[in-house]
């Protein structure tokens, strides 16, 4: 199967939502959250390969970051879309790193 193929399959059964609000997912989220300020400046654009449904893009969109979203599942798209508040400075499109 081809890992595009495999991929979808996989996460368009809507598991990446739940796992980032999980116990062990709250923590994942605050130790990168941590480490990605570290490197963060004031007026910086952020680019999310992999976004997800936009936990850490909404997450730094609403500490003042200008934030473009890169994700390759559809389901995930439509949940980050849901989640955008208006006037949030993020964009989301579909695509991978590649």
């Amino acid at each position: 199967m081809e890992t595009n193929a495999y991929l979808k399959e996989h996460y368009e059964k809507g598991g990446e939502n739940g796992r980032l609000l999980s116990r062990h997912g709250r923590i994942e989220f605050l130790t990168t959250v941590r480490y990605v300020e570290k490197y963060l400046h004031e007026g910086m654009k952020i680019i999310e390969i992999g976004a997800g449904t936009g936990r850490y893009s909404h997450y730094f969109a609403k500490q003042g970051y200008t934030v473009d979203a890169v994700e390759l599942i559809n389901y995930n798209i439509e949940v980050f879309k849901q989640n955008t508040v208006h006037g949030e400075a993020v964009t989301i499109k579909q695509g991978n790193a590649l």
